[in-house]
C-alpha cells in the first residue's frame, strides 16, 4: 500500500504538491479564524466586566422575602417589584444616617394603573339610523411582537325607538359626536421614589426630554385630592415614553 502511494506521488507530483499547499492554507485559515474568535470573545468579556455593575449594592427588604438564589449572592431582575411589605420612614432615616451608606434610594411599588389619552373626532357613525357595535382591542408590547391583552365592545343606537331584546346593553346616542373620541391606554407600573436620592444615584433629573415643557420634581410636588371625586387623587409622576420591552 505504501509503495502504491509513493508511486502515485512520483507520477502526479504536481497535483500532490498543490493538494499539500491547499491543506496548509486551509489549516492556517482555520487557525487564524479560531484565534480571532477567541480574541473577540476576550475583548467583549473585558468590556462587559468594565461596564458591569450590580443593580443593588445593598438591598434592604422586608423580613421573610429572601429567595433561594440569595444563597449564591444572586437576585432576580426587578426583584423589588414582586415582594410585599417594606420598611418604615423611621427605618429609612436610620439607614440614611449610617456612615457606610452614601445614597439610600427607596422604591415603593404601588401597582399598575391605566394611563392613556383622549383623541377627539376619530369615530364617525353612519348617517343612517341603526344599531352599531364598537369593538376595542388592547395590545401590549411583548418585545418582538404585540400581544393581545383584552377585547371589549359596546352597542350604540342612533334610532329613536330601537327594537332590541330585553336586558341588552345598549347606549342610545342623542348626539353621536359625544362618542367621537378614542381613548387608547396601557397598563403602566407606578413606583414611588425619593427624587433627591434617585437624582444622586442615577441622574434621574437629567433625563427630562424637554426642560422647557417638562421638569423634574420639586418641593411643591405633593399628592392632592381630586376636585372631581373624593376617591381620586392627583400625584406627580415621571413617565418613560420608551418602554424597555418595545425595542
Amino acid at each position: 500500500m505504501l509503495r502504491f502511494v509513493i508511486n502515485q506521488w512520483r507520477r502526479q507530483r504536481g497535483k500532490f504538491i498543490l493538494t499539500l499547499v491547499g491543506a496548509l492554507i486551509i489549516s492556517a485559515g482555520l487557525s487564524l479564524m479560531f484565534n480571532l474568535t477567541d480574541s473577540s470573545q476576550g475583548t467583549v468579556e473585558q468590556t462587559l466586566q468594565k461596564k458591569w455593575s450590580s443593580a443593588y449594592d445593598i438591598v434592604v427588604r422586608p423580613k421573610g422575602s429572601q429567595l433561594a438564589s440569595e444563597s449564591n449572592d444572586l437576585l432576580e431582575p426587578n426583584y423589588l417589584n414582586g415582594i410585599n411589605g417594606g420598611i418604615s420612614f423611621e427605618q429609612y432615616q436610620q439607614i440614611k444616617q449610617m456612615n457606610a451608606i452614601d445614597i439610600a434610594a427607596p422604591v415603593a411599588v404601588m401597582g399598575y394603573a391605566n394611563i392613556g389619552i383622549s383623541i377627539p373626532n376619530q369615530i364617525h357613525f353612519p348617517d343612517e339610523p341603526g344599531i352599531y357595535r364598537l369593538s376595542n382591542s388592547h395590545y401590549g408590547a411583548g418585545g418582538f411582537s404585540k400581544e393581545l391583552i383584552a377585547q371589549d365592545g359596546a352597542y350604540f343606537s342612533t334610532m329613536e325607538e330601537p327594537l332590541v331584546p330585553p336586558n341588552t346593553r345598549l347606549i342610545h346616542l342623542q348626539n353621536p359626536q359625544d362618542f367621537s373620541s378614542i381613548q387608547p391606554f396601557t397598563y403602566s407600573l407606578i413606583v414611588g421614589i425619593d427624587p433627591e436620592a434617585e437624582a444622586q444615584l442615577v441622574g434621574l433629573d437629567k433625563s427630562i426630554l424637554n426642560q422647557k415643557k417638562f421638569r423634574y420634581f420639586n418641593q411643591e410636588d405633593v399628592p392632592s385630592a381630586s376636585k372631581k371625586s373624593s376617591n381620586e387623587f392627583n400625584i406627580p409622576v415621571l413617565i418613560n415614553p420608551k418602554s424597555f420591552n418595545t425595542g
